[in-house]
Formats: C-alpha cells, structure tokens, sequence
C-alpha cells in the first residue's frame, strides 16, 4: 500500500469517515530514445468508505502513461544540476460501474540535486464527469517532490559507501 492507502476524516457537523485503498500495480519501462523515458504504470485499487456505520466500496484501474525528458543536452542529460520535464495522462476506470471517472494531466519540471537526489514541482489538471456525461475540467492539483534514490541491492561496493 502507498501514500493515502488509509485515511480518517474528522469532519465537523457530519460524522467522520475512513476510507481504505489496497492497490496493486504494475510498470513497463520502455527502453531509451534520445535520452526519453518513458513508462506505463498501471494499477487495480479497491477503494473502502467507512462512514456513519455504513460500508461502500468502488474498484478502479488507472493506467498511467508517461515521458520524461531531459532539458539538458548530449552528455549532461541526466546529471546533477541539470533540468528535467515529465508529461503523463492517467484515466481512472471505475469497475463497478464501468465508466471512465476521470482523467488526470499533469506536467512536471524537476532538477537533479544530487545524483541520488531530485526535486519536482508537479501540476495536475482534473477532468471528471458522471457516467454518460462529459468530461469537464473539475479542479487544480500542485505538488512538490523530493525524490531521494536508494541503492536496489545491498553489495559489498554499496555497504563500502554507506560508512
């Protein structure tokens, strides 16, 4: 389970609510042209809602499908000090009712830090509708992120670089 597969709400004047979200998932990492990554991450969750002592649940698949792409060129495309940009589309399909929810595009700029280290400001646009409707434009969505990289595999080379 990953970040918000569990989360209570304190609601003021309404009862509270829980809501649980197991997932799984899978990636596909394609290989490199020109330096482009790019990559399709799909998942099942089973979204729980707890709620004034009654249980809903909604089983969703999203499927997202991204590039990212180094705003360096040649040889520092990758390295430290150096900019990075992201572009994915990610539609979310509820199974239960089977209609597509919503749609989620999202833009990314990043910079490499360190080599292990790197920072994103991250803007999603949110398209959502009910089923049979269109889908129209719902909501803004802005993130920041550090993302710290760890060594796969514990090697004797990795544990010399960890003292």
């Amino acid at each position: 389970m990953g970040r918000d597969a569990f989360r209570t709400t304190n609601n003021y004047g309404s009862p509270n609510s829980t809501k649980i979200r197991p997932f799984v998932g899978f990636g596909t990492f394609f290989p490199k042209v020109h330096k482009v990554n790019i990559s399709n991450f799909g998942r099942y969750e089973y979204r729980l809602f707890l709620e004034n002592h009654h249980t809903t649940s909604e089983p969703r698949y999203r499927n997202r499908v991204a590039a990212e792409i180094p705003l360096a060129k040649g040889d520092r495309a990758w390295t430290p000090k150096t900019f990075y940009t992201v572009g994915d589309v990610e539609p979310y399909w509820r199974l239960d009712d089977k209609f597509l929810e919503k749609v989620r595009l999202r833009g990314t700029l990043g910079y490499i830090v360190k080599k292990r280290l790197s920072v994103e400001i991250i803007y999603h646009a949110e398209f959502a509708g009910s089923k049979g409707e269109p889908k129209e434009f719902v909501g803004n969505i802005w993130r920041v992120n550090f993302k710290c990289v760890f060594p796969r595999a514990f090697s004797p080379d990795s544990i010399l670089m960890i003292r």
